[in-house]
């Protein structure tokens, strides 16, 4: 009789970590795309543009003026 198979041990894939608030209306997905924050405040129309996942709270500033 010959041993049953063992299974290849396989290192784990690296799985990038994905941004699960991108679904959200408040999260401007343009400044989201560049890596930065997205988070809008919708009262004022102002975007977090630190580093996504940044931590402690959001800064928001001025949007530049589209053209």
């Amino acid at each position: 009789m010959t041993a049953p198979a063992r299974p290849v041990k396989q290192s784990p894939s690296v799985v990038p970590r994905r941004r699960l608030e991108l679904h959200n209306h408040q999260i401007d997905q343009g400044v989201a795309a560049t890596h930065r924050c997205g988070n809008t405040h919708l009262p004022t129309g102002r975007v977090c543009l630190l580093p996504e996942r940044h931590p402690g709270g959001c800064y928001f500033t001025e949007r530049a003026s589209r053209a």
